[in-house]
């Protein structure tokens, strides 16, 4: 991949620093603080160059990497807004140690800068089986992003590695889109042939939850967030609402919970491939992959990660991996399984309060159920879902989960 640059140079006092921005403007590409998390929204062609500067930012540990875009047209349906703003976007190595409150002065510094295109790897040579997912628990761990909020810009400050390792999310983001100023949701790939990422929903690079903000909460804020940002389009042509479960990297302590929907069009569009009308209906292989949002996802809400694992070791259920896998079964094996049932309960409790306060009519614009489900289907999931809605309201869906 060839990406065109220029070249900065800044000098404060006796300290020189070298800003990279892109060469060409990313007219398509806004970042907006929402306060509590920050969305953006890019074309093709940005997110494609945004992940050769997410690439550079790996390869240039004493330079500050610069997208200026808080003077792009945004969304007209996103602002204005109150409490929202649009930002900058800053990329920089943890060994920089730069302090936030000196960019506004390089920035006014920075002149025309040099031209020069680099040669960058494309998506194919990041390798996911080396990333090691389970160091993210380590204290010592360096490989995790921290963000900054300064000067109306955004500070992405990490390692090199973090930054290889999370540039192929833009990638995904530039080959599955199809209309600018989209809103884009990217996490990483489903391990199971059916689970096709789609573009839908947006990318949130960070979600700030605010320190007094338990799991919970994060939970039932992102999932309001999810819902609420349903197309109208879409929204009358809904007749259930998904609650999907799932172990991250197959880790029982890394479960998320990933928000979509399906449409009578979509089920109809299905007959022809499933067995009878109902699997087309009720059969997730079947349904639209339009992940609004996906909770304690590593990637995509390391706020909500964070919060988790917190909420995991005040239930006193967080465990170590074994180094003995005969302990698995005596010691593991039980707290695995009621950290999901745990997580269970508490996605099936969110439902029926998601119900009871009308989230789920105002964003629909009637009363649909919540499936609350896995990829399978068994007893365990006609009673969750059972659970999760008023009574009657999954009469359509056990019967085919206990008959089939």
């Amino acid at each position: 991949m060839k990406l065109p640059i220029t070249i900065h140079q800044a000098r404060l006092g006796s300290t020189e620093f070298k800003v990279i921005r892109p060469a060409r403007p990313l007219v398509h590409a806004v970042l907006i603080d929402h306060d509590r998390h920050l969305d953006t929204y890019l074309d093709q062609d940005a997110a494609q160059r945004i992940s050769g500067l997410w690439k550079l930012a790996a390869s240039s540990p004493r330079s500050l990497v610069h997208l200026p875009m808080r003077g792009n047209r945004g969304p007209s349906r996103e602002l204005p807004e109150d409490g929202t703003r649009q930002l900058d976007l800053v990329l920089l190595h943890h060994s920089l140690q730069f302090a936030p409150s000196r960019w506004k002065e390089i920035r006014g510094r920075l002149g025309p800068g040099r031209p020069q295109t680099v040669t960058l790897p494309g998506p194919g040579h990041t390798d996911e089986a080396v990333i090691d997912h389970e160091a993210r628990h380590y204290q010592e761990n360096r490989d995790l992003f921290h963000q900054h909020l300064h000067a109306e810009t955004l500070f992405m400050t990490g390692s090199a590695k973090v930054f290889r390792d999370t540039a192929r999310h833009f990638f995904d983001v530039a080959l599955l889109h199809r209309a600018p100023l989209q809103r884009r949701h990217s996490r990483r790939r489903a391990r199971d042939p059916h689970r096709v990422l789609r573009p839908v929903g947006l990318m949130t690079l960070t979600d700030r939850t605010p320190p007094t903000m338990t799991f919970n909460d994060h939970l039932r804020h992102l999932v309001e967030r999810a819902l609420a940002s349903i197309p109208a389009a879409d929204a009358g042509d809904i007749y259930a609402v998904s609650f999907l479960i799932d172990n991250e990297d197959d880790d029982p302590r890394q479960p998320t919970l990933t928000i979509g929907y399906n449409t009578e069009t979509q089920a109809r569009r299905s007959i022809q491939d499933a067995s009878d009308q109902a699997e087309a209906r009720w059969n997730y292989a079947f349904w639209i992959r339009n992940e609004l949002t996906v909770v304690g996802d590593l990637t995509s809400d390391p706020a909500g990660a964070t919060a988790r694992q917190k909420w995991i070791t005040e239930l006193g259920l967080w465990y170590d991996e074994p180094t003995d896998l005969a302990n698995w079964d005596s010691v593991i094996g039980p707290l695995a399984a009621q950290i999901e049932a745990r997580f269970n309960q508490t996605c099936c409790q969110l439902a029926r309060t998601l119900h009871t306060t009308g989230v789920i009519e105002r964003s629909v614009g009637r009363t649909v159920p919540v499936i609350v489900h896995e990829l399978e289907y068994y007893e365990a999931i006609a009673r969750q879902t059972e659970a999760a809605n008023p009574p009657g309201f999954a009469d359509e869906f056990t019967p085919w989960v206990r008959n089939g």
